[in-house]
């Protein structure tokens, strides 16, 4: 049996990794035999490195379905999603900030959350951070109905607003503390130069 790839979990917030399937066309009859069909496939992982071995383990599963099927394949990669990277220094302000506003609980500021977005690549390239926030809307998950629905509360726009206000003041205090501009940067070249260090 061939062996499995290690399966990791965030001790942040419990990420996995996870697979999510979208068909785009296929037959739509059971007893006529579709010519073509197509299919979106998502993997997502704690890490890039076991991102990258699912990825290939996916597809040499698709290769041999279409080898064992008698059809050709055509795989076509989308846009690939790193680790997001959190800047200390903007956290730490951050923070400062909406416990100042009255925000009592913070999301764990964690690399390897399933949320799949651009700032996670800018993260490479910039002192970045990606904050959550809670909308009030109890165990509903993002992208559901009943998450639509929290979000569509006073409750929720009050929170949106404290959050909005915590990033300007952030954004206030990079622009006119030059000593927290050198921080940012200084953290984030720190980091750059630990994941070019041999380990």
């Amino acid at each position: 049996m061939p062996r499995s790839p290690p399966t990791s979990i965030c001790p942040c917030c419990g990420s996995t990794p996870s697979q999510q399937t979208g068909y785009l066309q296929f037959g739509v009859r059971p007893n006529v035999i579709s010519e073509t069909s197509k299919l979106l496939y998502h993997i997502r992982a704690p890490s890039d490195d076991e991102k990258n071995v699912l990825v290939a383990r996916a597809t040499k599963c698709f290769q041999a379905a279409a080898l064992a099927t008698g059809c050709e394949i055509d795989l076509e990669k989308g846009v690939e999603y790193k680790e997001l990277i959190h800047n200390e220094a903007l956290v730490e302000t951050y923070k400062k900030h909406g416990e100042a506003l009255g925000k009592k609980r913070f999301a764990p500021w964690c690399r390897t959350r399933r949320r799949v977005h651009g700032r996670r690549n800018v993260s490479y390239v910039l002192p970045t951070m990606h904050p959550s926030f809670d909308i009030g809307g109890g165990s509903a998950m993002p992208h559901t109905r009943a998450f639509a629905e929290a979000a569509a509360t006073e409750g929720a726009h009050l929170a949106a607003l404290r959050v909005a206000k915590a990033l300007a003041l952030t954004a206030l205090d990079l622009m006119s503390d030059p000593e927290l501009m050198a921080r940012a940067q200084s953290d984030f070249k720190a980091w750059k130069e630990s994941r070019a260090s041999p380990k």
